[in-house]
Parts: C-alpha cells; sequence; structure tokens
C-alpha cells in the first residue's frame, strides 16, 4: 500500500491566505507608487500653469487648479489600471508556478513511494 502525503485544510487555507496576502502586498506597492507618480506630475502641471512672481485672483486660481486636475485624472487612473493589472498578472504567474511545483514535488513523491513499492 501506497501511501502519499495529501494537503490538509489547513495547508490549504494557508497557502491561500499566503496568496491573498502577496496580492494585496502587491496591490499596495503598485496603488502607492502610482499615487506618488500622480502628485508629482500634478504638481508639476500646476507649476507650469503659474508664474511665480504672479499673484492670482482667488477664482481664477481654482478654475485652473480644476482643469489642470481634471486633464491629469483620467491619465493616472488608466496608469493606475494598467499597473494593476501587470502586479496582478505577475502574482497569477508565481501562483501557477507555486502550483506547478507542488505538483512536480507530489508526482516526485508518488515516483518514489511506486518505486519502493516495487523493490519491496
Amino acid at each position: 500500500v501506497v501511501q502519499l502525503a495529501t494537503p490538509t485544510p489547513a495547508a490549504l487555507a494557508e497557502a491561500a491566505r499566503d496568496a491573498r496576502h502577496a496580492t494585496h502586498a502587491a496591490t499596495r506597492k503598485v496603488v502607492k507608487k502610482a499615487v506618488k507618480e500622480t502628485m508629482s506630475n500634478l504638481y508639476y502641471a500646476c507649476a507650469d500653469k503659474f508664474d511665480e512672481d504672479e499673484s492670482y485672483e482667488g477664482k481664477a486660481l481654482l478654475a485652473t487648479l480644476l482643469k489642470v486636475v481634471k486633464k491629469e485624472t483620467s491619465p493616472a487612473l488608466k496608469a493606475i489600471d494598467a499597473k494593476l493589472a501587470d502586479a496582478i498578472a505577475a502574482e497569477d504567474d508565481a501562483a501557477a508556478e507555486r502550483a506547478a511545483k507542488a505538483e512536480a514535488d507530489a508526482n516526485a513523491e508518488l515516483d518514489a513511494a511506486t518505486a519502493k513499492a516495487q523493490a519491496d
């Protein structure tokens, strides 16, 4: 009789939790970087609209800021979506690699157990 190690429900739950944590960490990293880039782009876009030596009326200032924010928002959201999609795809690839390794390890264990059983 060949006995194989099968994953316990606890081990499966731990693997799922680890995958969620990895995805969450990757998402946080992407969003953090994207927010920094967006704020930097927004600052420089605003800086291009104003002269340091000029004074501006409140309404004119707000109108210009609104235009800049509107102009910068759509590209920023598209960039975040693209970066998140890339991060998710990378994590999916890593998860597939881990699953393939686990399957290969299980097959190797089965082959070893079969060979031992045949030798006995």
